[in-house]
């Protein structure tokens, strides 16, 4: 499976498996399925970064420059919204599997995942951190330089950013043992995770800036409906996920429908 995953972008698909629009109407039927754990896991998600994000900024030192405030309150806030994200792609991913969930399936996945989750979103805040300040740094350079350096770090960020719907994912998938073959254990944790969503977008990338283009817009809209956030997000890149590692013989192709033709 892992040796699949690396050489996915050399040659073609391995199996047919669903386009991106039939994974993701695959990850909105889940949440009509399943809307009152995935209204419970987004309210909970939305209450504790929200509770984490008042006490950081009621904690923090007021003589703190602007910048380092805003920096340590993010940073906190995604050693708590990562996890609880990655418990909600945990939940979306028993799912895929055809397990019972319920709302403790979720706390099981917080806390199963959540030392890679805060490292992952660590590692998240740390990249958007560094663009800013390698953006803000050209900015004040040669107008020629300038630009070319600023293109340059923008198309990191695009490819930084067309990998970050695969890893939550990824990292349930991971953790839960997708991966792993007969007498060897896969890589767990925040960088295996990082390393399989590259190959996955690399190997897609047409796929991987569509769903990208989904996930922005789901996200703009949960900002207006909460209780629809964490939960339905989860439950819409995890399916894309999964029908990707179809497609590259990650993981075995669903069942064809069969055709029975009329019947009396």
């Amino acid at each position: 499976m892992e040796k699949q995953l690396e050489t996915a972008y050399q040659g073609a698909p391995a199996c047919r498996a669903p386009g991106l629009w039939k994974g993701i109407a695959t990850g909105l039927r889940e949440i009509w399925d399943r809307i009152g754990l995935t209204f419970a896991i987004s309210l909970t998600w939305t209450v504790m970064t929200a509770a984490a994000l008042a006490a950081l900024s009621r904690g923090l030192p007021h003589a703190w420059p602007s910048g380092i405030r805003g920096a340590v309150a993010l940073l906190g806030c995604a050693l708590v919204g990562a996890p609880g994200f990655a418990g909600a792609c945990w939940v979306a991913h028993l799912s895929a599997e055809h397990e019972d969930v319920d709302y403790i399936a979720y706390w099981r996945g917080v806390r199963r995942l959540f030392v890679p989750a805060a490292a992952l979103g660590s590692i998240h805040v740390g990249v958007l951190l560094l663009a800013s300040l390698s953006l803000w740094f050209y900015a004040h350079l040669a107008p020629a330089v300038g630009v070319v350096c600023g293109l340059v770090c923008v198309y990191v960020l695009l490819v930084w950013a067309v990998m970050a719907p695969y890893e939550f994912p990824i990292l349930a998938a991971q953790e839960a043992g997708l991966f792993d073959e007969e007498g060897r254990r896969a890589r767990r944790g925040a960088l295996a995770a990082i390393r399989r969503s590259f190959y996955l977008a690399l190997g897609a990338p047409l796929y991987s800036l569509g769903l990208l283009l989904v996930c922005a817009l789901l996200t703009a809209a949960f900002a207006l409906l909460p209780m629809l956030s964490a939960g339905a997000l989860a439950m819409v890149v995890t399916a894309p996920t999964r029908s990707l590692l179809v497609r590259f013989g990650v993981l075995p192709a669903p069942p064809a429908p069969i055709d029975r033709g009329f019947q009396l």
